[in-house]
């Protein structure tokens, strides 16, 4: 927790579980955050999200399957929700942020059944992982897909065999300005080079790119 609370005051985001802040309640974390675990579980599929877009800065995605999470009653303003889960007519915070000090503290809640977060809708997944991209980059996909970065601005994009994946469409998100992917793997039929993706658009601070992805195919590429 010292740790934690000097890393977060001094101007570092965190990102803890809400079983981490149910577990460290007492011993410093509430001095963090406005989140407390009373104890309770709800279950639902209909969501809320913050976009960013100021023409729509809300969306409602509906997940195929109701998920459950523990409830984590916070102060409005105090703590803010970025996406949350709705009961019929009460909505509970899923992720939430806490500015403190100089920093921030995000919290998740996650489910009591692991599995169920590969049930979470492709934009509310989105919108997790863009609060923490990994050296640089977040997806925006569905789930059963995982990223492996490294220090070199290579990374490997790999979906998983499961009984519900297709091949599809993978945009890769990177928190920067970037000329292309390289993807080593693939030849350019026509320079017999190695292939390079052009950006599918930029926008403030972000470069987006789109590939198509194969169940339990690993696609290696590079930011340029």
């Amino acid at each position: 927790m010292d740790k934690l609370e000097k890393y977060v005051a001094g101007g570092g985001k965190a990102l803890v579980t809400s079983g981490f802040l149910e577990a460290a309640m007492g011993r410093g974390i509430q001095r963090m955050t406005s989140i407390r675990i009373p104890g309770r579980r709800i279950r639902g599929r209909n969501y809320r999200i913050e976009t960013g877009n100021p023409w729509s800065r809300t969306e409602y995605p509906r997940g195929r399957e109701e998920i459950g999470i523990p409830v984590c009653e916070f102060r409005n303003n105090a703590t803010w929700a970025l996406a949350k889960v709705a009961d019929t007519e009460e909505s509970f915070g899923l992720l939430l942020r806490d500015t403190y000090g100089k920093g921030r503290m995000l919290t998740l809640a996650v489910p009591d059944s692991f599995p169920d977060l590969y049930k979470i809708p492709k934009s509310v997944l989105t919108k997790i992982r863009s609060e923490f991209p990994s050296r640089r980059v977040y997806l925006e996909c569905s789930s059963g897909v995982s990223l492996f970065t490294y220090d070199n601005d290579a990374y490997i994009l790999y979906p998983y065999v499961t009984s519900q994946a297709q091949p599809g469409a993978v945009r890769i998100h990177v928190k920067d300005d970037a000329e292309a992917l390289e993807v080593p793997l693939r030849k350019d039929f026509r320079t017999g080079e190695p292939l390079r993706i052009p950006p599918l658009y930029k926008t403030a601070g972000e470069t987006v790119f789109e590939v198509r992805a194969n169940p339990g195919v690993y696609e290696l590429f590079r930011i340029l």
